[in-house]
């Protein structure tokens, strides 16, 4: 678009859509980072981006921190309502690509240290446990809803999926959200200052966004098989 446009029209355009390409690429990065639970590299990889693209549309020279700051203070509701967008992009794909499988109480009865089970029972310790309904498999003493229909792969315990990929995504998901990363934007902020980024304070809508992505996802359950009618726990 900017070979069309006249000089220096076609400069100043093409300088534009290379600074907005610069901020986004921050942005794309420190999505995925965020994603992985590496929060203050998120930080650091948004404010690199949204520098790249001051420093390349600032008329003369570099902008001094207080403009770069200033700027940055005053593109952060719109930065952070981008951020917001591809965080649920990132949850509603991970939810609709897997499920939690369900759980069914087991029948069993004590049939002691001596005696036998019935055809069809399994014996575990003094216990007789019945076998499980169809569209269950057995878990120790309880059953576990198999994997099928729209989410045929099934490699993680509790979870199914489309594919063992998105069980994957899923799953390191699940391990990033652990105890060491900020709940909140305000935690986060905390975290990126003592790591010294000085834009922590001036982007507080950002960070609720990347702390989003520190919070569980609520995948569905797994849905019913018509013919598995145990009693979900």
């Amino acid at each position: 678009a900017a070979d069309a446009l006249p000089a220096p029209h076609g400069e100043r355009t093409a300088t534009v859509l290379n600074g907005l390409g610069d901020a986004a690429d921050g942005v794309g990065e420190a999505v995925e980072l965020a994603e992985e639970g590496h929060q203050v590299e998120a930080v650091q990889a948004f404010g690199a981006g949204i520098w790249a693209a001051v420093d390349r549309l600032w008329p003369a020279g570099s902008p001094s921190e207080s403009d770069f700051l200033a700027i940055v203070r005053a593109v952060q509701p719109e930065a952070g309502a981008i951020v917001g967008i591809l965080v649920s992009i990132v949850e509603e794909l991970v939810d609709s690509a897997v499920c939690w499988r369900r759980s069914a109480a087991r029948a069993r009865a004590w049939r002691g240290w001596e005696g036998t089970c019935d055809a069809g029972a399994e014996a575990r310790g003094g216990w007789c446990y019945a076998p499980c309904r169809e569209g269950y498999e057995a878990a120790r003493g309880h059953c576990r809803q198999a994997c099928g229909g729209m989410y045929p792969a099934g490699g993680e315990r509790l979870l199914c999926g489309k594919t063992d990929a998105a069980i994957a995504v899923a799953t390191m998901e699940i391990l990033a959200q652990t105890a060491t990363a900020a709940s909140t934007g305000e935690g986060l902020a905390e975290l990126a200052a003592q790591a010294g980024l000085v834009v922590a304070n001036d982007i507080p809508m950002v960070l609720d966004a990347f702390a989003a992505l520190a919070q569980p996802f609520g995948h569905p359950r797994c849905p019913e098989d018509a013919n598995a009618t145990a009693m979900a726990l």
